[in-house]
């Protein structure tokens, strides 16, 4: 039996994040460490519960914004499960923080999450797929686009898929925790298809137009942090390369929603 719920059965395991005051993973060779040696983190009161209680998901990582790409950022070394050959899954919990803190310059984009050395702009430095904020919704009333899952093509570019936590709604609401779960299932499609929901709901797919670009690059965490967001608070990320059908992915990530409670990354036994 797997410890790692979003990943129940083959193809595990695979690493896993609490972020319990460290950068360490459920798995043996998945340590996390700056990306640069000048760089900074923190460990925070993570994922707060609907009862108001953080329970046993305890602290997240807090990466403070700075003008320098990958100043503040961590890194791990490539990993199978990192990858998206064969398939791949990813989930977590990011906070939302709806005050709207200067400079106020409207649409700037985040890199929360991305699997390859890359650069602030992705021109020529195509990650092999990424996840991140594409426009700020706290300051940006007009933005409907909050988030995206891009992976990167073979032929360059990088091919997007957006959702938005809010439900179109252009006034944020309070401060809050949102859980996105993602996945790219290869036989899917001609060239497999990508997955993301909110919250266990809200699912959006998009076949991919053309082979990813795969590498051996590292995974990297707040590589890019928006102004706007100031920050970027994360918990609970794991991995899982085993990949059901749509409907055992979604209720996977339905597990881990946990009703807004969450499921907190195991201690492998």
């Amino acid at each position: 039996m797997w410890n790692n719920w979003g990943c129940c059965c083959g193809g595990c395991p695979c690493h896993c994040y609490a972020f319990e005051d460290n950068l360490e993973s459920s798995e043996e060779g998945g340590t996390l460490e700056k990306a640069d040696a000048a760089g900074s983190h923190t460990f925070v009161t993570g994922i707060v519960r609907p009862d108001g209680d953080t329970g046993s998901l305890g602290k997240g990582l807090k990466i403070e914004y700075n003008s320098v790409f990958n100043r503040n950022a961590v890194k791990v070394d490539h990993d199978d499960c990192f990858s998206l050959e064969g398939g791949m899954s990813t989930w977590f919990w990011l906070y939302h923080d709806a005050t709207c803190p200067p400079p106020y310059t409207p649409i700037q984009s985040s890199q929360t999450i991305r699997k390859g050395d890359g650069s602030a702009t992705i021109g020529s430095d195509v990650p092999e797929w990424i996840f991140g904020l594409a426009e700020s919704p706290q300051c940006d009333s007009s933005s409907l686009v909050s988030v995206i899952y891009g992976i990167g093509k073979s032929g360059g570019g990088v091919q997007h898929l957006g959702t938005n936590p809010y439900g179109g709604t252009p006034t944020p609401p309070a401060a809050h925790w949102s859980f996105y779960f993602m996945y790219y299932d290869p036989d899917a499609s001609a060239n497999g298809t990508m997955y993301i929901s909110v919250d266990a709901a809200d699912w959006k797919e998009d076949e991919l137009t053309e082979p990813f670009k795969a590498n051996t690059e590292p995974l990297y965490i707040g590589g890019k942090v928006g102004q706007q967001e100031n920050y970027l608070l994360i918990d609970e990320l794991g991995f899982c390369k085993n990949i059901g059908t749509h409907e055992e992915m979604k209720e996977r990530a339905f597990s881990l929603y946990h009703d807004g409670y969450g499921k907190a990354c195991p201690a492998w036994n």
